[in-house]
């Protein structure tokens, strides 16, 4: 039997998770909201009543897990049980055979890993520009190097000239004198 579980932080619109649980046939869909990653009381009734070649299906997996450690015994309990797993978004779909779990197991927890980087590497790089804060290497047009380019260009030399001169390239040049 597929059983589907939704779990969200908040009362959030959970409707896509669900929507995709019914597109695959769930025959039962738990929800759960829950800020507490750790004591996921429905995550755990669901647990209990699934039962050998039960498949366990959930929206990404990232709502079942928060970090490989969770992941990996999380992971380990189905396939000692019989139970089978899918993770829609992330395409990971797990048979209780034993052959390459291990290896099945190890990439889930790489593509797992990797996410998990990008996503918190986005959110401080985001948190970054809402402090105003300049992302990325220093410009090597300092302001006096403008202040000398503006300088030279009103003199008539040409902006191949004063590129040259400051000592950057013509698209740095040009650049520069956008902003």
């Amino acid at each position: 039997m597929k059983i589907g579980y939704v779990r969200s932080s908040f009362k959030e619109n959970i409707d896509i998770q669900i929507n995709s649980l019914k597109e695959v046939a769930c025959k039962k869909i738990h929800i759960e909201i829950s800020k507490d990653i750790y004591n996921l009381i429905t995550l755990n009734k669901v647990l209990t009543s699934l039962k050998k070649g039960d498949t366990l299906i959930v929206w990404k997996i990232d709502r079942l897990a928060m970090n490989s450690n969770m992941l990996l015994e999380f992971l380990y309990l189905l396939t000692e049980r019989g139970i089978n797993f899918i993770s829609i978004v992330d395409s990971i779909k797990i048979q209780t055979t034993k052959e390459d779990l291990f290896v099945k197991h190890l990439n889930i927890i790489n593509a797992m890993n990797k996410k998990l980087l990008s996503e918190k590497a986005s959110f401080n790089l985001l948190k970054l520009k809402k402090q105003g804060k300049k992302i990325g290497r220093k410009s090597k047009v300092t302001k006096a190097k403008l202040k000398l380019a503006k300088n030279l260009l009103m003199k008539g030399l040409s902006k191949e000239e004063v590129a040259f001169r400051i000592n950057v390239s013509l698209s740095t040049l040009y650049r520069s004198l956008k902003s």
